[in-house]
């Protein structure tokens, strides 16, 4: 929803970088943790594996995306 607010580069300029960086490490470190949770509890691996997955794609695509929008408004 944050991006369609801030899609122009003077909107996107007044959001913080380094907020959105902690943001995306966050969900990167989380990603992390629900892959070694599902290694070690086998019976739930499918469910964190997902879990994983969805956070990695979150952070990779989304939130990525969203920093160069910003860096590059600035």
């Amino acid at each position: 929803k944050q991006m369609e607010y801030s899609a122009g580069r003077g909107a996107a300029g007044k959001v913080s970088l380094m907020t959105v960086g902690a943001q995306a490490l966050l969900d990167a470190y989380m990603s992390l943790g629900h892959m070694t949770a599902g290694m070690f509890s086998e019976p739930l691996f499918n469910a964190f594996a997902t879990t994983s997955f969805f956070q990695l794609v979150l952070f990779a695509v989304f939130e990525m995306r969203y920093m160069i929008l910003i860096w590059r408004a600035r």
